[in-house]
């Protein structure tokens, strides 16, 4: 058999001609070269994994957007009239703001006669004439009037409008943007392209980034669902109120994104302002 005494003899001389490791020198024992100190490999390894982990630290998370924060105002105003010569007396109207929609009709609870949209809208204020006016590209695309104002009977009022509209147009604006295939009238996506903008609890969308015009559509997202098809990147809105800002039949549309990651940032963003 093997003694002790052989074995010990073995294990010293598999310890002193034992491979080097990957990526030291010769040890000092071996060959006289100089040996690289173990605990200095120790600290290089953990320098170069802070060096990983700093790294994943500088990537920033993706965040949803704001959470909505609804403002309501209701009231009668005085409307600056269509035509030239009108008097204000005749244009008492009853006017609802909420979020970016503004709504007059002749009296409370009839149907509006116009609706303006204020994405992109500025404010003119006239405190003395207790008078202010919305200017913008989005107002009124289907009569192509930019600007409308409007006249408060007491400075009370004027200053109760004037900071509600202000907070509107003050919120976070537009939250996603990007290319999109939308559906037609059949619920068949096609190689139809659409510039879409998310404007908080508003989706617009139009045929050519940046112009303005009869193409432009309007979805109204209050109290609307997504159901989601990550298979084919498309995703479906539902609602009673989708087509409420255009006077439109339709209670729901599709969308496909051609990037999957591109749709999955729609979805994450649109989740978080439908919750």
């Amino acid at each position: 058999g093997i003694n002790a005494e052989y074995m010990g003899t073995l294990s010293e001389c598999l310890f002193f001609f034992r491979p080097p490791r990957l990526g030291m020198g010769p040890c000092q024992s071996c060959c006289g070269s100089q040996r690289i100190d173990k605990d200095e490999v120790l600290l290089d390894d953990s320098a170069q994994e802070g060096t990983v982990e700093a790294t994943k630290e500088e990537t920033p998370p993706v965040t949803p957007p704001p959470p909505r924060q609804d403002v309501h105002l209701s009231g009668t105003l005085l409307k600056a009239p269509d035509s030239f010569g009108a008097s204000f007396t005749d244009q008492h109207r009853w006017c609802v703001l909420h979020n970016f929609v503004f709504t007059y009709a002749e009296h409370e609870g009839d149907e509006p006669l116009g609706t303006l949209r204020l994405m992109g809208a500025k404010l003119e204020e006239d405190a003395y004439n207790r008078r202010f006016t919305f200017i913008g590209p989005f107002l009124n695309v289907e009569k192509g009037k930019s600007n409308y104002s409007f006249v408060c009977k007491d400075d009370t009022e004027y200053e109760r409008w004037t900071d509600a509209v202000n907070a509107v147009l003050g919120a976070p604006m537009m939250t996603h943007s990007g290319w999109l295939l939308k559906s037609g009238e059949g619920g068949i996506i096609g190689t139809d392209k659409r510039w879409c903008e998310l404007y908080n609890d508003m989706l617009i969308f139009r045929e050519k980034e940046g112009e303005y015009g009869d193409s432009v559509g309007v979805l109204n997202l209050t109290g609307a669902k997504i159901k989601r098809d990550a298979l084919s990147a498309t995703f479906t809105l539902t609602g009673p109120h989708l087509d409420s800002l255009t006077g439109a039949a339709r209670d729901s549309h599709r969308f496909q994104s051609e990037d999957v990651v591109e749709y999955m940032k729609w979805v994450e963003i649109l989740d978080s302002v439908l919750s």
